[in-house]
C-alpha cells in the first residue's frame, strides 16, 4: 500500500484515497447501457426473445413511474385507470425499443407484433389490478 499525498491551493498536503476496483465489479460488466448479444442458436425465435424482454420490462416501479405522472388511481375512477394502462403500455413499448429491440420487433410478421402488444396489454392488466386491489 503507498500513501499519496496531494498538495491543496492552499498549499497544505492532504492524503488521497484512491479506490481501485476489482476487475470482477468493474462498471463495464455492469454497464445496462449496452445491450448484451444474446446467442441464437436456432432455439429460441424473436418472439420468445422478445417476451423475455418484455417479462423484464413489466416492473412494480414502472408502474409507480406511471402513477407519478397521473396520480393516485382508483378502481372506481374508469378513466383514471384507462389512462394508466395506456401510459404503462407505452412506455414498456418504448423501453424495449430503446433497449436495442427494433431489429427484432420489426423482423416479426403484424401477427406476431399484434400477439406480443396483447401479451404487454395483459400482463400491464394484471400489474394495475394488483395495485388497485391493494390501495382502495
Amino acid at each position: 500500500m503507498h500513501e499519496i499525498l496531494v498538495k491543496t491551493s492552499k498549499g497544505s498536503s492532504v492524503r488521497a484515497i484512491v479506490k481501485r476496483k476489482i476487475e470482477e465489479f468493474s462498471e463495464e460488466k455492469y454497464s445496462q447501457a449496452q445491450k448484451q448479444e444474446v446467442k441464437n442458436d436456432g432455439e429460441l425465435s424473436n418472439i420468445d426473445l422478445l417476451r423475455f424482454e418484455i417479462d423484464a420490462l413489466i416492473t412494480e416501479n414502472r408502474l409507480n413511474n406511471a402513477l407519478s405522472k397521473i396520480g393516485h388511481v382508483t378502481a372506481n375512477d374508469k378513466e383514471k385507470a384507462k389512462e394508466l394502462l395506456n401510459l404503462y403500455r407505452k412506455d414498456v413499448m418504448d423501453q424495449l425499443i430503446e433497449n436495442g429491440n427494433e431489429d427484432m420487433w420489426t423482423s416479426l410478421t403484424a401477427n406476431e407484433r399484434d400477439v406480443l402488444t396483447e401479451e404487454i396489454t395483459h400482463s400491464s392488466k394484471r400489474i394495475i389490478i394488483e395495485y388497485l386491489k391493494q390501495n382502495k
